[in-house]
């Protein structure tokens, strides 16, 4: 009796759930309308915070932080061998963590 019941038991599940599982397939979202008009000016907005230096010299395909401005002469490579961080955090390798040198605004003295 024992056995039959070990066996039932899963069947009876699967029996049981099948229906929830079928019902959450046959939702999908309603659909939404894309108003072009009213999106691309504010793409423009996020387009500025991610094209900003300090957005766009730190987040970088080859993980080696940038260094970019006029009193630069371009952009390039960000010195003290600064890295994205081993710990796969992205804020500096342990022991120089971004927040080392930078803060929440730009100091005017220049540097590198």
């Amino acid at each position: 009796m024992r056995k039959l019941h070990i066996m039932l038991t899963p069947a009876a599940i699967m029996f049981l759930a099948a229906p929830f599982a079928a019902a959450q397939e046959s939702q999908s979202p309603a659909p939404v309308k894309v108003d072009a008009a009213r999106g691309l000016p504010e793409w423009d907005k996020v387009y500025k915070v991610f094209s900003h230096p300090r957005c766009a010299d730190c987040h970088v395909a080859d993980d080696r932080p940038r260094w970019s401005g006029a009193h630069y002469g371009g952009t390039r490579v960000h010195g003290f061998n600064v890295q994205r961080g081993s710990d796969g955090s992205g804020f500096g390798n342990p022991g120089l963590r971004c927040t080392t040198c930078h803060f929440s605004s730009n100091s005017k003295a220049l540097h590198g």
